[in-house]
């Protein structure tokens, strides 16, 4: 299933052939899927807290005739799933899973394998693990953007005692010390490292620092110079930016926007960047918690509405907070639309359009691209839209069943590309944030138009972006790593 992300496949493998497996905070439902389709499982409990979510994975397994294997729950935890004998608890983080294993004590002890894979705060997981008698029977470190520890346990009641240094990276995969382990070690100890830049104003924080600069130590003596190893740098804000001009060109920006570094120091050294399309709170609160050193957004944080930075505004709050953990924060946006390579020419390698005019001009560059494509009709396009994209809502204008051949696409906010493709003869366009008035206008000139929302046409630029930015910045010998948020989402919730 091209759907299930590597990072799921690997904790998938993990489990073991069951009769039943609990799929805790499944989301859109691929892991649950692949679990069937897979023969892992005969049966899958699906358990969200989130009505919305589990209603995406419902129409999932339906889309797949797999809705009669599964037992859907809107509930918290493992509170539904005394009838399975294994779990699965994917992309939570580490304090979520302890509070699980805490509130569903008879349940969790009864399952014959926990997977879990947790987000962030691995040591306060694996703290609780040995004290509570969970056995890591196996667990190891994976690289899928980022780096994620995934554990495979089990309840014997026996405790247990881990050092500091076993808490954070885990037993086994010190034991066993590959390359995955050796580069998380090297992420933890520049996390540790950016607790002790600045000098700590209470005891507390100057006895937090003293031990985190110990334990930095501690873990980096398990990191020996290679002879022959070729020496890293870490780049610098400057040094990424410079990587990320030629993917999002300057004289590409539109003149109402505003791209480039909107606050941070250039010569900061950076080891880790998220990507997103929002800083909204929950996106800065993830990069807080994950130790990264910047963002890379395609929407920017400051815009011409913010005049002040009060803590009780939500704009103002989220740079606030940004300021204060010293993360740097870099947006493209509209030289992001335009270039090439970018959200446009993204789209259109994915609905495999043969691209023969770029449309409206913007800088030196264009917005929007049209080209010719099998003959397809605009409601079987719509259905495609919805399947590539993973949207939750589709809608088009116009005959569905008038068959198309020439296409113009552009990511976002794209209903302005409409006169520029029109008299080249487009058909059709795909874009988001269509207007009602906008659709009737150029539907009566014959131009049917798809909505697939702002959000799901534009975040198909995130795992192109990430891939691009690492391999230019392995091929430079920088060290530093490119991770895709994981709570970035729409504004909106379709009902």
């Amino acid at each position: 299933m091209d759907m299930l992300s590597w990072r799921l496949q690997q904790a998938i493998d993990f489990l073991p052939v069951c009769q039943v497996i609990a799929d805790i905070g499944c989301d859109h439902g691929y892991a649950g899927l692949a679990l069937l389709q897979q023969g892992k499982a005969k049966r899958v409990i699906a358990c969200d807290i989130s009505a919305s979510s589990l209603e995406k994975a419902r129409r999932l397994f339906v889309r797949y005739g797999r809705e009669k294997q599964v037992d859907f729950f809107v509930c918290d935890g493992l509170a539904r799933a005394s009838g399975a004998q294994a779990a699965l608890l994917a992309g939570m983080g580490g304090h979520t899973m302890v509070q699980i294993l805490q509130k569903d004590v008879e349940i969790a002890h009864a399952l014959e394998r926990l997977v879990l894979q947790p987000s962030d705060s691995v040591d306060v997981l694996r703290s609780f693990l040995a004290r509570s008698g969970y056995a890591i029977e196996q667990e190891t470190i994976l690289r899928d953007g980022r780096l994620y520890p995934l554990l495979s346990v089990r309840y014997t009641g026996e405790s247990y005692t881990l050092d500091a240094r076993q808490t954070l990276i885990g037993p086994l995969n010190l034991a066993r010390m590959d390359t995955h382990t050796r580069s998380y070690i090297q992420w933890q100890i520049h996390i540790l490292q950016k607790t002790f830049r600045t000098p700590a104003v209470s005891e507390r924080g100057r006895k937090m620092q003293k031990r985190n600069r110990w334990l930095a130590e501690q873990l980096q003596a398990l990191l020996p110079q290679q002879k022959g190893e070729p020496k890293k740098m870490i780049p610098t804000v400057k040094q990424i930016a410079d990587v990320l001009e030629p993917m999002a060109p300057s004289n590409m920006v539109a003149g109402f926007d505003t791209c480039g570094v909107q606050c941070g120091d250039f010569t900061q050294r950076v080891r880790t960047v998220l990507l997103c399309l929002d800083v909204t709170e929950d996106v800065a609160d993830e990069a807080i918690a994950k130790g990264v050193d910047m963002i890379i957004s395609h929407h920017p944080v400051i815009k011409p509405t913010v005049r002040h930075l009060q803590e009780q505004d939500g704009a103002e709050r989220i740079i606030r907070k940004l300021i204060k953990a010293d993360i740097t924060f870099l947006n493209a946006h509209s030289n992001l639309d335009c270039a090439e390579g970018g959200i446009c020419d993204v789209l259109c390698r994915m609905f495999d359009v043969k691209v023969t005019h770029n449309l409206k001009p913007i800088g030196a560059g264009y917005f929007g691209r049209m080209g010719t494509v099998e003959p397809i009709t605009v409601q079987a396009l719509a259905q495609k839209a919805k399947k590539l994209l993973n949207c939750t809502k589709v809608v088009y204008s116009g005959d569905g069943q008038r068959v198309i051949t020439k296409l113009a696409i552009a990511g976002g906010n794209g209903s302005t590309v409409c006169k520029d493709a029109l008299p080249l003869g487009a058909e059709c366009v795909i874009t988001g944030d269509v207007l009602y008035h906008t659709a009737l206008e150029f539907g009566q000139n014959g131009l049917s138009m798809i909505d697939a929302g702002h959000y799901d046409t534009e975040k198909v630029i995130l795992p192109d972006l990430q891939k691009r930015l690492q391999n230019a910045c392995n091929q430079l010998q920088y060290e530093v790593e490119f991770l895709i948020s994981t709570v970035g989402k729409d504004v909106f919730t379709q009902v």
